[in-house]
């Protein structure tokens, strides 16, 4: 009986961890400041889908709306007690691309400060490096700038808490990068999360990606990418995490509404289900 319950369970493990990698993606790499478990790995498949009625500044046609679906995949681990480490592939289906591979990306960070170790503050830097199709660039979709596209990272945030749970926590994350060619862009994150209750976690975010180029307008026919472009979005959201339990990792589902965007995809709203599966192999 013992040994048919540990079946099933595995079984169950299994089942659960296929569905939520068919069914979840494009959270971008890790951008708290706070590093995980030593030696934990974590795997996060997740699923967006984003809808946008129009490209601000846009013309050749002047009229642009696509239904967009990006299934990404990311593994991360914490490979010394100051360092972690991710990798990540991405899959779109837009109305300018067929499902196929978007872009695969990796990205390492090293922690300066943790408040939970006892600092004032958590404070990690990072880079980031992305490689994205030739195809893809092609699409007004596919927010990157030319074919590597190269980030440093910095995030800065404090956990509030009482005994050994925290309570509420907030963090900044400043990106700055640059590609292969065109003009640089700046990325930036403030967020606001709340953990009152056991297993709920709520999250409130804003998040601004403004590129430096000199073209103030989108060809959507000749279009190559944000490397040329002078672009500007602010998306503001809500998320939910749910800890399933220390085993199982976490469920999370977020929302986000593009209150601002020129030379962009305009009004975008965006879902996306994620799923972070914690696991060691030591």
């Amino acid at each position: 009986m013992a040994c048919n319950e540990r079946t099933h369970g595995l079984m169950l493990k299994y089942v659960v961890t296929a569905f939520c990698f068919a069914f979840v993606s494009i959270f971008s790499f890790e951008q708290k400041p706070w590093l995980g478990d030593f030696l934990e790995f974590h795997f996060i498949p997740s699923f967006t889908y984003r809808y946008y009625p129009s490209v601000s500044r846009s013309f050749n046609p002047t009229s642009y709306s696509s239904n967009d679906k990006f299934t990404r995949v990311d593994l991360g681990v914490c490979f010394l007690p100051s360092w972690d480490a991710q990798v990540g592939i991405e899959f779109a289906a837009t109305r300018k691309q067929t499902l196929g591979t978007q872009s695969g990306a990796l990205q390492v960070r090293y922690q300066w400060f943790n408040d939970i170790g006892g600092d004032a503050i958590s404070w990690t830097t990072g880079l980031n490096i992305r490689g994205v199709n030739r195809r893809s660039l092609k699409d007004v979709s596919c927010v990157y700038h030319d074919r590597w596209n190269f980030e440093l990272v910095n995030a800065v945030g404090k956990e509030f808490a009482t005994n050994a749970n925290w309570l509420f926590r907030t963090f900044g994350f400043l990106g700055v990068g640059q590609a292969n060619k065109g003009r640089p862009w700046v990325r930036g994150i403030a967020s606001f999360e709340a953990h009152f209750i056991p297993k709920h976690r709520l999250q409130a975010y804003a998040e601004g990606y403004f590129g430096f180029g000199k073209t103030r307008r989108i060809n959507i026919r000749n279009f190559d990418g944000y490397a040329n472009i002078f672009h500007q979005s602010i998306d503001v959201g809500l998320g939910y995490f749910y800890l399933i339990n220390r085993q199982w990792g976490t469920l999370s589902l977020s929302y986000s509404y593009r209150v601002l965007a020129k030379a962009f995809p305009k009004n975008a709203q965006t879902v996306t289900i994620a799923y972070n599966f914690p696991f060691s192999i030591f």
